[in-house]
């Protein structure tokens, strides 16, 4: 009866034992992207590639309506294709910047966009005649970046005013 009783008790404990599993440890959300900036040309820019690891269901969202992010979600490891339109303003172009802010559950990363302004000259009074013994033609110039001013001929000649640029 002793033995039956021991036999009992050791089986209790074996079955016990076995039913204690360690848990699974949770697994913390992951998501990691390649480079954490882009830089882009006033126009004509190629779409540039970013590669993102995650370890759940994942998306992303710009701040900027000229940003696009294709694809912008997905449930795994990806290459995400990240494009740009023109910044083409006329003379009141700028640089720009925006940012994509990636999340995977808990975890998130982002990705800062800069993208170049157009660079634009306009030179105002573009036609002048002049008499045979010559004179001044004053040129007015509205400008968003430094130019140079090339003139081909050695007949005609600049001459820099103290006018404040615009």
């Amino acid at each position: 009866m002793k033995t039956r009783s021991i036999l009992i008790s050791l089986l209790s404990l074996a079955l016990g034992l076995s039913a204690c599993e360690k848990p699974n440890p949770v697994e913390q959300d992951k998501l990691v992207l390649d480079r954490n900036q882009l830089q882009f040309e006033a126009s004509s820019a190629r779409a540039q590639s970013l590669e993102l690891k995650a370890n759940r269901a994942w998306k992303a969202e710009s701040d900027a309506a000229w940003v696009t992010v294709i694809p912008s979600e997905g449930t795994a490891d990806a290459v995400v294709n990240i494009s740009v339109s023109d910044n083409s303003a006329g003379k009141a172009a700028a640089a720009r910047s925006a940012r994509i802010v990636f999340k995977a559950g808990e975890a998130s990363a982002e990705v800062q966009i800069s993208q170049s302004a157009e660079t634009i000259v306009f030179a105002v009074d573009g036609k002048a005649q002049l008499t045979a013994a010559g004179g001044t033609v004053v040129v007015k110039v509205d400008y968003n970046s430094s130019y140079t001013v090339d003139i081909p001929v050695d007949w005609i000649s600049r001459v820099d005013s103290k006018a404040v640029a615009s």
